[in-house]
């Protein structure tokens, strides 16, 4: 999981400029990729995305912008999935998740609480030519992850990655 500097997704915060800084409200412009796999039928879907308030994925305070593959529905200000095109960089679409999160501050009795938000990450693994899966046929795969994919997948493996703003 990588942080895009705005919306076209071809320029990335490198790690000497962790921790950025951002205003309340300002998009941030999330890559999820698959790497190290040449298989055009593996297609990664976010299954899960969340804030906390340390590098812990487990601590707490925590706020969730993905939840079952959809946006969160109790966030006002909605995730907002991108879609993702082949290009000299992208040879497989489906191995990428693009998502749009606006930055916000977690609170602590009314005061925002001044520090780093680490953003984390579960995804699922889905195979293009199986359908027996239900993780791989949520309600937000096709329709709101999904773009241009016509098949739904089959379940591979579940991981998570975090990474700081």
């Amino acid at each position: 999981m990588r942080l895009a500097l705005a919306s076209t997704y071809n320029d990335f915060y490198g790690a000497q400029e962790y921790p950025v800084v951002k205003y309340l409200r300002s998009p941030l412009y999330f890559e999820v990729e698959l790497l190290y796999s040449r298989d055009p039928q593996a297609e990664l879907f976010l299954e899960n995305c969340w804030a906390t308030y340390s590098a812990d994925r487990d601590s707490l305070p925590k706020w969730d912008v993905v939840v079952d593959s959809c946006e969160n529905s109790a966030d006002t200000y909605k995730t907002v999935f991108h879609p993702v095109s082949s290009n000299a960089r992208v040879v497989f679409p489906s191995h990428l998740k693009r998502f749009e999160v606006k930055m916000f501050s977690f609170t602590r009795d009314r005061t925002a609480l001044k520090g780093q938000i680490y953003f984390h990450c579960s995804v699922v693994i889905c195979d293009a030519n199986r359908q027996s899966d239900s993780l791989c046929s949520r309600q937000c795969i096709p329709g709101k992850q999904r773009f241009g994919k016509a098949n739904q997948g089959s379940f591979f493996f579940l991981f998570w990655f975090g990474s700081s703003v």
